[in-house]
């Protein structure tokens, strides 16, 4: 992009008795300050910097670049081109040279000041660049000598047959290769075309609910998504709170919401980096003014799309979409919204004289998890001014609907089987009907929710289901349960069905309504899994146990049975173990290791300033805890760590272990005893000169050494 205007300041003069052009002395200096300096996330500025760069050439040949990714045997970074290359002259002026750019005169490219093919000087030390231009392979390699000093120097050079292009190849350390993989996906999400890789990746896509030639508000209604300023290929996050005139205004709101705008290159200010945006009155203009035009075609629009609906199902859809952000903008537009003659929201009705059926049920997919069902807790019915209504509430779920006859026998149990077995993540749309009104009833849910092919027939499509119930010897053997994988933070319990109780094993727990039942170590979900991960991460018992959960309509048969235990037995037998195995003396070593630990951990800086000192605290610390952890039975230390996580998940500090947990401030307040000016280096942020940081470390280290041990 243009880095200066096309307006020339005219200055007039008299009487100069010097002029001087400003000049840079050290070049390589600057570079490195800029380098040093701009750039908060490298990798990502060196995948957008170099991948513009080699995208731009491309562009007349309708083609993409290729960026290599790193791998275990090719451990480097590539940004690929096929574009125009780089003759020799200037290659070494462009990547080596600050300020020369072949973009700074026009606005057609994202660029202009000349740092582009430095920037790899963030993420290393040494990088290489080949050229490939007119037959010959120019191969150049930049790199830091050991004064810091940026150097680049030619390596080889060779015939070749290849296309114009250039390469640039940057190492990357082993654990930043997936960093560089979802980085790359995120900074090249508006490219087009996308480059091509070397590993097969899933590139991000903005899915957009309403858009327009230069803008597109994101997908539903998700106030945590972030919004975008697009010029050419890149993207720049947009900050509301820069951008807000007060808080709640219109501007917030849509920015909140998630919308992306597609603006000229060079229509916003942005600093070195192009890592964000620069605020400027001129900036906040032209983010302001369209965000005030995409405004008004929203609440313009917002009638007209739902009337170009073809049904009243897909009006629904549709307002539920878009009408989290209109309302914000205009709450009179979404309140008295209208398709034909109907207000709609997120549900509709319909007055009972209008509809062929006589009765409707709608029943949300979680509630197939269950064996049993009443039908009037899911009726539509309603009533408004004396008049019956039946409401149809709009569902964004796959759905199923089913027809059935007045009278049909077992409906709530035969709807269970036959939805549980085929269609358990779809909500249920009944309706019933009588003799004859079959068409009448087709015509309305076709009409309506835009269904012809789907609808089934209960009683041709759905068999009569038998249970069963087998002898009762065998039910006595058997329990109805509910499991729950509590390695998952997520998961709620689930049907189990019926288990066999010789044949096995595990940990029970009553439930009422979902919840843990006079239980005395767990009284949520959450709590139920902390401490089953307790027990079984530190082998307090075996991995893999089930967790069953027995429903409250159902006689808990677990109760007396060998095979299992409540989880407030299994808790008490674990403690119990860790008690006959550990002394108070061992449990207090160990809780005292954590302490001096996490007094480490609280005061790092500290151990900063004296590390090659031999009697700093340091290594008196280093050598304390080596010699805890010769002595140490690995095997009961991780019983005491399985413990002490035990007593917290079940919020039980009744034990030994709350007699000698949580050391740290007992280690420290005796740390400091021993050393009182070392507390004040705590509070010891910054140094104005390194000079005043070394007198600081000088000062430390002499007073350490007036310490022959560390007496903790």
């Amino acid at each position: 992009m243009k880095v200066f205007g096309d307006k020339v300041n005219d200055v007039s003069s008299s009487n100069l008795m010097q002029q001087s052009e400003f000049t840079i002395s050290d070049g390589s200096k600057l570079i490195e300050m800029i380098l040093d300096n701009a750039y908060t996330d490298p990798i990502t500025a060196t995948l957008r910097e170099i991948g513009q760069n080699a995208s731009d050439p491309m562009l007349g040949k309708g083609g993409a670049f290729h960026v290599h990714l790193p791998t275990a045997i090719e451990p480097w970074l590539a940004i690929i081109d096929d574009g125009i290359g780089l003759s020799k002259s200037d290659l070494v002026e462009y990547a080596s040279g600050l300020g020369a750019s072949t973009k700074d005169k026009n606005d057609t490219q994202v660029g202009g000041f000349g740092i582009g093919m430095k920037v790899p000087f963030t993420m290393c030390d040494q990088y290489s660049i080949i050229d490939r231009f007119e037959g010959k392979e120019y191969t150049f390699s930049a790199y830091k000598d050991d004064f810091g000093v940026a150097q680049f120097v030619q390596l080889g050079e060779k015939d070749t047959s290849d296309c114009n292009g250039l390469e640039i190849r940057v190492p990357v350390d082993s654990n930043k290769f997936y960093v560089v993989k979802e980085k790359m996906i995120k900074a090249y999400t508006y490219f087009d075309p996308k480059p091509t890789t070397n590993i097969e990746v899933e590139w991000e896509v903005r899915d957009y609910s309403t858009e327009d030639e230069d803008w597109g508000l994101v997908t539903g209604n998700k106030s945590s998504s972030d919004s975008r300023v697009i010029m050419g290929n890149l993207w720049y996050k947009i900050d509301g709170d820069n951008v807000r005139e007060e808080w709640g205004d219109k501007y917030i709101t849509m920015l909140q919401h998630g919308i992306d705008l597609y603006l000229p290159i060079g229509s916003v200010k942005l600093p070195l980096s192009r890592e964000g945006i620069l605020y400027t009155p001129a900036t906040l203009k032209v983010i302001r003014d369209k965000l005030d035009k995409i405004a008004d075609k929203l609440v313009t629009d917002f009638k007209l799309t739902i009337d170009k609906q073809p049904n009243i199902w897909e009006a629904m859809r549709t307002f539920k979409e878009t009408s989290g952000l209109v309302s914000k903008l205009d709450s009179k537009t979404t309140n008295d919204i209208t398709y034909k003659g109907k207000i709609i929201h997120n549900r509709t009705d319909f007055k009972q004289k209008d509809v062929p059926f006589t009765a409707m049920w709608h029943v949300q997919s979680y509630r197939w998890r269950y064996k049993t069902m009443s039908m009037s807790e899911y009726g539509t019915h309603s009533v408004r001014d004396g008049e019956p209504l039946w409401l149809l509430p709009f569902s964004d779920k796959p759905i199923v609907v089913i027809l059935v006859k007045e009278k049909e026998k077992r409906l709530p149990s035969r709807t269970i089987s036959y939805m549980s077995q085929n269609y358990p993540n779809c909500d249920l749309y009944m309706f019933q009907y009588k003799e004859g009104t079959e068409h009448a009833i087709r015509k309305f849910i076709y009409t309506t929710m835009g269904l012809k092919s789907e609808v089934i027939l209960f009683h041709d499509d759905v068999d009569d289901v038998s249970v069963n119930r087998g002898t009762a010897a065998t039910r006595k053997k058997t329990a109805k349960v509910l499991t729950l994988d509590y390695t998952s933070s997520w998961s709620q319990f689930r049907d189990g069905g019926d288990i066999d109780l010789d044949t096995n094993k595990g940990i029970y727990i009553d439930l009422r309504r979902g919840d843990p039942h006079d239980c005395k170590v767990a009284y949520s979900i959450d709590n139920v899994r902390r401490v089953m991960l307790s027990l079984t991460q530190y082998d307090l018992v075996t991995e893999g146990t089930v967790l069953y959960g027995c429903p409250g309509s159902y006689k808990n048969k677990m109760v007396d049975h060998a095979n299992f235990l409540s989880l407030d037995e299994a808790v008490k037998a674990a403690h119990s173990t860790v008690e006959n195995l550990l002394t108070p003396k061992e449990i207090k070593r160990f809780s005292y290791l954590e302490g001096m630990n996490t007094f480490k951990l609280r005061n790092d800086r500290l151990f900063n300033l004296d590390i090659d000192i031999n009697t700093s605290y340091y290594n008196l610390y280093r050598k304390r805890i080596n010699n805890y952890l010769s002595i140490i039975d690995t095997n009961k230390y991780k019983l005491y760590c399985g413990y002490k996580h035990l007593s917290r998940a079940t919020n039980n500090y009744e034990n030994i272990v709350d007699n000698f947990c949580d050391k740290h401030q007992e280690v420290e307040d005796k740390f400091f005893g021993r050393y009182p000016l070392l507390k004040l280096a705590t509070s010891a942020t910054t140094y104005d000169t390194d000079d005043q940081k070394q007198i600081f470390n000088n000062s430390i280290e002499e007073y350490i050494k007036l310490k022959e041990f560390c007496n903790v």
